[in-house]
């Protein structure tokens, strides 16, 4: 009995050894941003020679973002215009830790993208409150400053984002008696001059990424702009 009671004891650490082992690891959460009007949409696939499931998938459209569930490692991307599928856009290798969320902006002009690749942290929000940041994509070496719009004697936050820079989440109250968005003026940093006014409408409990692209030079045919991207 006893010999039959050690075996059956062994044969349980056996299997939970195995199955500790086995314990698969973590996906990786990837938001793919388009900041750029050039192209209207693109096809996305994760493999280093062109494959045939674009004509199932959803596109990625500009001035959009879509998020996907990829393996950790290294992830050749491949992406390829929707309106010619043998047009390969822009390929490279991302670096993905497992677990980690990602955001992976493509700016600029065709036919040369710039990318950047942000390993996020997206805080949660328990209060009535929801949350923004600010990256800067617009072309040239363009900063901004960025400032609230308020409406009572209190001091506004004031933002200063350099070319290709991004700011931390920050929380704003959320309460049913507010009207749903929050305004914010942006100024060329160098001459103060103003450039547009940015409308966030938020969600309760969420973040959000306002995308600022475009130009400040007047021959350019795409002025400064921005569009809002969920980080949930």
């Amino acid at each position: 009995m006893k010999n039959h009671l050690k075996l059956l004891l062994l044969s349980c650490i056996m299997l939970y050894s195995c199955k500790k082992n086995n314990i698969p690891t973590g996906g990786v959460s990837l938001n793919i941003v388009l900041a750029t009007e050039d192209i209207p949409s693109l096809y996305t696939y994760f493999t280093p020679t062109p494959a045939d499931f674009y004509n199932q998938q959803t596109p990625l459209y500009s001035l959009t973002g879509m998020e996907y569930s990829v393996e950790p490692g290294i992830s050749t991307i491949s992406l390829v215009s929707s309106a010619d599928t043998t047009n390969t856009l822009l390929q490279t290798s991302l670096n993905l830790s497992s677990g980690g969320i990602y955001s992976f902006y493509i700016y600029g002009n065709a036919p040369k993208f710039d990318t950047i690749l942000l390993k996020d942290t997206v805080p949660a929000i328990i209060d009535s409150s929801s949350g923004i940041r600010f990256i800067n994509l617009a072309s040239g070496n363009s900063s901004f400053k960025i400032v609230q719009q308020v409406n009572d004697a209190s001091t506004p936050d004031t933002i200063i984002l350099e070319n290709r820079e991004i700011n931390k989440f920050k929380n704003y109250p959320a309460t049913p008696d507010l009207p749903g968005f929050y305004n914010f003026d942006i100024y060329d940093r160098s001459s103060g001059l103003f450039v547009t006014t940015i409308t966030w409408y938020y969600t309760l409990h969420k973040n959000n990424t306002i995308v600022i692209f475009g130009s400040q030079d007047p021959s350019n045919p795409t002025p400064i702009s921005f569009f809002q991207i969920n980080n949930y």
